[in-house]
């Protein structure tokens, strides 16, 4: 556990990996508010550990982005629709 300074407070306030870990792809979206994401940040320079795990997340980050759509054959939403319709008409009767 690394002990972050909190400055406005001037005290010590422990950033736990497994809560820092969850808040990393926030960290990277940019979703924190300033005061989590100086404590996210702080943590990440000082314990390796947490350092890796962002740079794997941003890895998947990217190869998400990478990946090709697939692309739906034509009408097979429809199919696949009246065919859950007609299974529900059938459980019905």
């Amino acid at each position: 556990m690394i002990h972050i300074v909190d400055t406005i407070h001037k005290i010590e306030v422990p950033m736990a990996c497994r809560k820092v870990e969850k808040m990393i792809p926030l960290y990277l979206d940019g979703e924190l508010s300033t005061e989590t994401k100086v404590s996210v940040r702080a943590h990440i320079q000082h314990c390796t550990k947490c350092h890796d795990f962002k740079k794997d997340v941003k890895r998947v980050i990217a190869l998400r982005g990478k990946l090709d759509r697939i692309r739906v054959p034509a009408g097979l939403t429809e199919k696949i629709q009246r065919t859950l319709e007609n299974s529900q008409n059938k459980r019905r009767k």
